[in-house]
């Protein structure tokens, strides 16, 4: 398909980035402070647990589901249906990794990080394979992916920036289960310090990507 994309077209195809980006972002950032400060967690189990899921599973269930997704025929075609499919449980996993039970220790502890933390992985994968490898099946033209593209990392980054911003809140210091007040000249420097990368890298990508 040679034809141009609407920008509308565009906008909504790039809209499913910033569902993924939440989630990864939120994982990355705040995943083992919820295990160690929240669910009182092993930060040292937790860690393994998490390194474990990542050397395993991990590893390879990216190229597996684009095996899948590139030899799948359906009335759906072979991208959307893993969409479809994926995207109800991915939203449920990500409420479960958030919210284990407190106080687990040992061996139900290890478990629950690595069995909580696959659970999120196969989904994502299942769904955001499938999705980046729509890109180059929407259009042929290198113009019209570069523009889809770079729409889609707009809303890349700002599913970013939200985590980014409470994770390095301008009026906390964070410090291992501590958060105590920032001073005003600090508050101040960290919030423009935090906003200003997010902010000019989305109006690049846009720009160029549009223009």
């Amino acid at each position: 398909m040679d034809q141009k994309l609407t920008l509308g077209s565009k906008f909504r195809y790039g809209l499913a980035d910033l569902g993924f980006s939440l989630i990864t972002s939120a994982m990355q950032f705040f995943l083992l402070f919820y295990y160690t400060d929240v669910a009182g967690i092993n930060p040292a189990l937790s860690g393994v647990a998490l390194m474990v899921g990542k050397l395993t599973w991990d590893a390879f269930n990216d190229p597996l589901f684009g095996y899948w997704s590139d030899r799948t025929r359906s009335r759906f075609g072979r991208r959307r249906i893993y969409m479809l499919i994926g995207a109800v449980p991915l939203g449920i996993a990500a409420w479960i990794i958030f919210s284990l039970p407190k106080g687990l220790t040992g061996v139900p502890a290890f478990f629950a990080v690595l069995l909580s933390f696959w659970l999120v992985d196969t989904f994502h994968t299942m769904t955001a394979t499938p999705y980046y490898a729509l890109t180059p099946e929407l259009t042929r033209d290198y113009t019209e992916r570069a523009s889809l593209t770079s729409i889609r990392m707009v809303y890349n980054v700002v599913g970013y920036n939200p985590r980014c911003s409470v994770d390095h809140h301008p009026g906390r210091n964070i410090q291992w289960g501590r958060i105590k007040p920032a001073s005003g000249l600090e508050r101040h420097w960290r919030g423009l310090w935090g906003h200003r990368y997010n902010y000019y890298s989305a109006y690049h990508i846009f720009y160029q990507g549009t223009t």
